[in-house]
Formats: C-alpha cells, structure tokens, sequence
C-alpha cells in the first residue's frame, strides 16, 4: 500500500493507504482498496492568506478503517507532496507509523541491483579494468605465447613476457 491522494467524482479529496483491486482474470482494475482514509480540508489564513491542510474522518458513522471503492467513483489518483504524507501519516498513526513499502520505482531499481535468489538469478561477478601496457590499448599478455610464435611475440610486434 502507498499513500495517494483520490480525487472522486464528487470532486471530494481522499488520502489513504491505497492499493488497486484487479479482476484475477482480465487483470483490470476494478476497484481501490483504502485504508485509514481522511478527507481532505483546507483552511485559509485572510490575514495571511496561508493556507492550512487537515484530515478528517472520511465517515462518522463507522468504525471500518478499511474498504473499497469501485474504480469508476474515482477520477484521479494523485501522489501527494511529502509534507502532506508526513502530516497524514503522523495524524493516522501517531509516533509509530508502519513501516513503508518501497515505491513501484524503488523496487524495480532494487530489484535490477539485487536480484532476487530464489529465482535463480545471480549477480555478475564484478569486474576490474585491465591496465593497458602499450600505445594500441593491449592488455597485457600473461602466460605463454598465444599466438604460438616461435620468435616469442603475440603476432602483432608485442613481446610476450617468459612465463
């Protein structure tokens, strides 16, 4: 789950956890599942002309923190500025919020740098570059002669050091 803002098609602003409801079949989205949601307000400071966010409940008639709205009740999904998420994370779970999935970027970077091992994927090994020891950019030559030249070089004028 991740913290969204959802606009709906009353134009009323929801901030939740949020995570999609597919149809197993079709794979389409069919829904979002909220959890802890608040409305969003907005004051304004007429001196100021501040403005002030606050969360509240989304109904007072339930003690259901969690449910579904059918994908069509919802216009836009919006990701909401760090400061909102720090705010409605501290109003919804105090000093001890849960711990935080990473974001659909976030995993997919981790997952290209570390793979996974029960699937079988093994990093590379790491590499080093190989110092050159000549104008043309050759590496150099370790062991016998490669080329199997008799006069003792590679083939191309470089001298192969004895083994």
């Amino acid at each position: 789950m991740a913290v969204k803002v959802l606009v709906t098609f009353i134009g009323q602003q929801l901030i939740a956890d949020v995570s999609q409801v597919e149809n197993t079949e079709s794979k389409e989205v069919v829904g979002y599942w909220v959890k802890n949601p608040r409305v969003v307000n907005y004051t304004r400071d007429e001196e100021t002309d501040n403005v002030g966010v606050n969360f509240g409940p989304y109904c007072l008639v339930t003690s259901e923190n969690e449910f579904a709205l059918r994908a069509e009740y919802v216009v836009s999904i919006l990701e909401p500025t760090a400061e909102v998420a720090e705010g409605y994370t501290k109003a919804v779970y105090g000093d001890n919020p849960p711990a935080t999935e990473p974001t659909e970027a976030e995993a997919f970077a981790q997952e290209a740098v570390e793979p996974k091992a029960q699937e079988g994927i093994t990093p590379a090994p790491e590499t080093t570059e190989t110092p050159v020891n000549d104008a043309n950019n050759t590496p150099p030559v370790e062991g016998p002669d490669n080329a199997g030249s008799p006069d003792g070089t590679t083939g191309d004028g470089t001298q192969v050091p004895p083994a």
